[in-house]
């Protein structure tokens, strides 16, 4: 974990202002993070950040290198939709 944040070049704040700014003009509710992590062949910082509006969540793994966004994706959260019955 040392070794891996030497390679840091953003940090996990600037990180995820970037996270949240990504969502505009959705309004975030709780981000929940964790340390830089190894994703898809880069180093990143994954959020999870709850939208309320939505009922779900946003995860969105930013680049620890060149802050930008490597991938950004909802995931709903509820009741799953009734499946229509084969005929």
């Amino acid at each position: 974990s040392a070794e891996l944040g030497r390679l840091v070049r953003i940090s996990q704040e600037t990180a995820g202002k970037a996270a949240v700014e990504s969502l505009a003009p959705q309004k975030p509710g709780d981000v929940i993070s964790s340390d830089v992590e190894s994703f898809e062949g880069c180093l990143a910082w994954p959020f999870t950040i709850r939208l309320p509006q939505k009922k779900g969540l946003q995860e969105i793994f930013v680049d620890a290198g060149d802050g930008k966004v490597i991938r950004s994706e909802f995931i709903p959260i509820g009741p799953p939709l009734a499946e229509t019955p084969a005929p």
